[in-house]
């Protein structure tokens, strides 16, 4: 869902004006950020999304064919060169089509959370409107997910593809409630050149009630690295032709199921000098 679709439920609501008027009296120094976060939140969970923009989500999503969606948070200051706001905003995954609607309003509201606020109001000279999208992709419940950087984040390494995996869903490693495998590729010949394989006790998955939440990884699986060379290889590679395309150092999210590795998000490296 595209920014016009944000800028259609505002408009609809007359929300555009409240929304300018928070901020310029945060920016005044009056008035509370959790009381104007709530009021805000309290707007976009209770508003009605236009009909035409309805119809359109519904048409695309039948087109998916997918019983459960990932509903993912975009806008249009996040992920670029100089304004992460990596963890700023909300995703929900395991997404049935009754809750697609509401999923969908949740994302758009944590623009305008207590934490995205706050994150906006410390944004030093970036003064331009943020606008919200939305990404609604397949819900797979891949056996691997992780990370890649096209360029070594750590020690800017320009010729160092990192990799890094765990069992499960990425968000563990997101969240940093677990060590994943690192994995350290030459980006000109692909040898590898460092495995770290790390032991994994629990992970993110989708529950028998439908729901994610963590779930405990038998002692002798968790033990094992969770790619084996030549997928490393394969994910490399990957990752190369995506930062090709893209232009710039990418931060990828990748999953690993059966059999084929699949991409749900690509964002610059904005950690580099």
């Amino acid at each position: 869902m595209l920014t016009q679709a944000f800028d259609c439920l505002l408009k609809a609501h007359n929300l555009n004006t409240r929304i300018n008027e928070s901020f310029v009296t945060l920016n005044r120094g009056e008035g509370s950020i959790e009381a104007i976060s709530n009021e805000l939140l309290s707007f976009f969970y209770n508003a009605e999304i236009p009909e035409e923009i309805a119809r359109e989500v519904e048409s695309q999503y039948s087109l998916l064919g997918a019983a459960l969606v990932a509903v993912r948070s975009s806008a249009t200051a996040e992920d670029n060169a100089d304004r992460s706001w990596v963890g700023q905003l909300e995703s929900y995954l395991n997404v049935s089509a009754e809750n697609l609607f509401h999923s969908v309003k949740r994302c758009w509201a944590s623009l305008y959370s207590q934490r995205a606020i706050s994150y906006t109001l410390n944004e030093k000279g970036k003064s331009d409107p943020i606008q919200g999208a939305v990404v609604i992709q397949v819900m797979v419940n891949p056996e691997i997910s992780g990370i890649a950087f096209s360029v070594n984040p750590v020690n800017e390494n320009y010729d160092e593809i990192i990799i890094e995996a765990a069992f499960g869903l990425g968000e563990a490693i997101v969240q940093g409630e677990i060590t994943p495998d690192h994995y350290c590729i030459n980006k000109k010949s692909f040898a590898i050149v460092d495995i770290f394989p790390s032991t994994q006790e629990w992970g993110i998955y989708k529950l028998e009630d439908g729901t994610t939440g963590w779930k405990n990884i038998e002692k002798e699986k968790g033990e094992q690295q969770k790619l084996n060379e030549p997928e490393i290889t394969e994910l490399a590679k990957m990752v190369i032709a995506i930062e090709k395309i893209a232009g710039f150092p990418c931060d990828i999210e990748w999953t690993y199921y059966n059999g084929r590795f699949n991409f749900v998000q690509c964002r610059p490296i904005t950690t580099l000098s």
